[in-house]
């Protein structure tokens, strides 16, 4: 299934969110503190799956949470990471053209694949 079909029939339920760019999201938690800028470095706990459901990546399982720059992962994560605030959780369906694209990322996600993942904001380091 067309990952356009997918997306647009996943738009037809009230409770998804979508980013400026097209990224769309569930709330699964509620975040009561600060949404990250472009600039800050973050600390998530995610689970990231292809539409199938095969796992390609999983944090939790690593046992340890990653810290990352907001600018240094894909336009899909920035995306939506500027949408959540600190404690928020989330699952978010990123489209192929936000992620890696045609190249894909081998060998694990393959070209043109709408990744899921569940995102936790656990903590925002601003930028001094």
């Amino acid at each position: 299934r067309s990952q356009a079909a997918f997306l647009s029939k996943n738009i037809q339920d009230p409770r998804i969110w979508v980013t400026k760019k097209g990224v769309q999201y569930l709330m699964l938690k509620e975040g009561t503190g600060i949404k990250p800028k472009l600039t800050d470095k973050v600390q998530v706990h995610y689970v990231g799956t292809l539409l199938n459901g095969t796992e390609f990546d999983n944090s939790v399982k690593r046992g340890a949470p990653m810290e990352f720059a907001v600018t240094s992962v894909i336009e899909g994560w920035q995306d939506l990471l500027l949408e959540m605030k600190v404690g928020e959780k989330v699952k978010a369906w990123i489209p192929s053209a936000l992620a890696y694209g045609e190249a894909g990322a081998p060998p694990l996600i393959p070209p043109n694949a709408l990744l899921v993942f569940e995102v936790e904001l656990l903590q925002v380091f601003p930028a001094k």
